[in-house]
């Protein structure tokens, strides 16, 4: 699971500094786009909505910015996250979304939550 430290997240992009400032940007908007629609599949990037969602943030300055969406990655990362604990989770933990994984750690066996169950 990726940490959200700052020194270690400047050590794991070290490959995207490659990338022109341009380039960074596109990335990531790609990126997050892929990440809405993985944790929820009838999402659409429609550009113009995106901006009308976004405006209120439109006035902060870019540092400002560049940390909540920091932030937000991390607090997105929690929570899309793989559980782990001991024993088998059903009726015990409520997965967060379907395809959320689970390990028993007692065990090593690995559950996956179908929206009901952990199977």
């Amino acid at each position: 699971m990726a940490a959200c430290i700052p020194q270690e997240l400047l050590i794991d992009a070290d490959c995207f500094m490659a990338l022109s400032a341009d380039q960074q940007r596109g990335a990531m908007f790609s990126l997050l786009c892929q990440l809405n629609q993985i944790l929820d599949p009838v999402a659409t990037c429609n550009i113009q909505t995106l901006l009308d969602d976004a405006a209120c943030f439109m006035t902060l300055p870019l540092g400002k910015q560049i940390g909540i969406q920091s932030q937000l990655l991390c607090n997105v990362t929690a929570v899309i996250s793989g559980l782990c604990g001991l024993g088998n989770p059903n009726g015990v933990i409520v997965g967060t979304y379907c395809g959320q994984s689970y390990l028993a750690t007692d065990t090593s066996t690995k559950y996956q939550w179908n929206g009901t169950n952990w199977v």
